[in-house]
């Protein structure tokens, strides 16, 4: 008898204990960085950390429905989630806020919601839904430019808000598509893209147009058969310039060229643009090998590091943790990670392998850029830390995005009985 697929069996504990870690963990963070050493009620809601306890209460509610929901709705519904989302996306340009230089949001009374977030959701469950289909042949460059356009279409909304930040968590996808060997080329091609958009924007174009022509002259020289090709490649790469130009003139904000500036070393401006990350890194390094203390950072209670609680939030844990928690910490993610992947991998059900890995490579992408954002080893672009960071819209989405992987993990499974009673 196969068992009741609403109901929520064989779930995945680990993981969950794992996302409630990290929750409990981020909120006492959020204490820290909002409390400044002051005793305050914990369910002051007028504060971020009382108004982060709501957040977790939507979420575990939100969390518990999907476990006990029928997934092959919202598998079945995954173009309809897309196309709302895009909308959502969309619409920012007619009723969205400005906040931070962007208009990435909307105010609703004193609610405000980032439908980003929750974008990396939608095209998460439609490029799981595409590449589940059975009889698409995806060597085919048509099949792969619908995917790219999948792909490609919330982030470049996104994009030009102007939200690059937001924007660049989409690459994490182009991951899912290289582990099944998926559009290889064209992840290359958009790779290589990347590569000359960030030398243009650092390195002065002439200069750039040498070093081009010299790396195609002695390619063309010892590759002769592949002279048509590379010159169309190069002539891609002076036509990307002024495209470059273009797009740092009108859609990235004057603060994010300030920011990559910061960490090439160009500009020091620590007490203008540089200066959240100039303190960031004062605080974890302070925090020495056991920390300050929990609620007894110098930094966190004088209250040097603006954004602290969402961006910066990696500062608070490195100071008040010290070395060993921080590493703690990291580990501890390092296996919520590893462990989706590894359930990934045992899914008898394409949809619920693809999803997973575009779980992990999306939660990955996030923990990577916002830890190295606060010690400045890439610019700071605005990225929360998964289930650490203040923010409703960050903390739901993110929910949302794990806990439909672990219904699916759950289900497997049944989708393993119902193929052996139809054999």
């Amino acid at each position: 008898m196969i068992r009741n697929n609403n109901y929520p069996l064989d779930i995945d504990w680990i993981l969950v204990l794992l996302y409630l870690s990290f929750v409990v963990f981020g909120w006492m963070n959020i204490y820290s960085c909002s409390n400044y050493g002051v005793s305050n009620e914990i369910l002051d809601f007028s504060k971020q950390y009382g108004k982060q306890i709501i957040w977790i209460g939507i979420s575990l509610v939100i969390s518990t429905i999907i476990l006990f929901s029928n997934i092959k709705i919202i598998e079945n519904l995954s173009i309809v989630i897309y196309i709302v989302s895009v909308l959502s996306l969309i619409l920012l340009y007619f009723f969205g806020k400005k906040m931070g230089g962007a208009t990435s949001w909307y105010s609703i009374q004193n609610i405000s919601i980032q439908p980003s977030e929750f974008a990396k959701v939608a095209t998460a469950l439609l490029v799981s839904k595409y590449l589940s289909v059975a009889h698409i042949n995806f060597n085919r460059l048509r099949e792969q430019l619908y995917l790219m356009f999948i792909i490609l279409l919330p982030a470049s909304i996104i994009f030009i808000q102007p939200d690059p930040g937001s924007a660049l968590v989409f690459s994490s996808f182009f991951i899912v598509l290289y582990r099944e060997n998926i559009a290889s080329r064209l992840i290359a091609f958009i790779i290589y893209s990347g590569i000359v958009f960030i030398l243009a924007i650092v390195i002065n174009n002439y200069v750039l147009i040498g070093i081009l022509l010299l790396i195609y002259s002695i390619y063309v020289y010892f590759n002769r058969k592949n002279r048509f090709i590379s010159t169309l490649i190069l002539v891609y790469s002076f036509l990307l310039l002024p495209t470059t130009n273009f797009l740092v003139e009108n859609a990235f904000g004057k603060r994010h060229i300030d920011r990559i500036n910061v960490v090439l070393g160009i500009d020091e401006d620590i007490r203008g643009i540089g200066y959240n990350v100039y303190q960031s890194k004062i605080a974890i390094v302070s925090g020495g090998l056991t920390g300050k203390g929990y609620l007894k950072g110098p930094h966190t209670i004088g209250k040097f590091i603006p954004k602290q609680s969402t961006d910066f939030i990696f500062s608070t844990i490195g100071e008040e943790w010290g070395f060993i928690g921080s590493s703690v910490f990291i580990v501890a993610y390092l296996l919520l990670l590893i462990r989706i992947v590894m359930n990934s991998e045992l899914q008898k059900n394409m949809f619920s392998k693809i999803y997973g890995y575009c779980v992990a490579s999306i939660l990955f992408i996030h923990f990577c850029i916002n830890i190295s954002m606060s010690m400045n080893l890439i610019p700071v672009i605005g990225i929360p830390l998964p289930f650490i960071s203040y923010g409703g819209s960050s903390l739901i989405s993110f929910t949302v995005l794990l806990f439909i992987f672990i219904k699916l993990d759950a289900n497997k499974s049944n989708i393993l009985k119902e193929c052996t009673t139809l054999h």
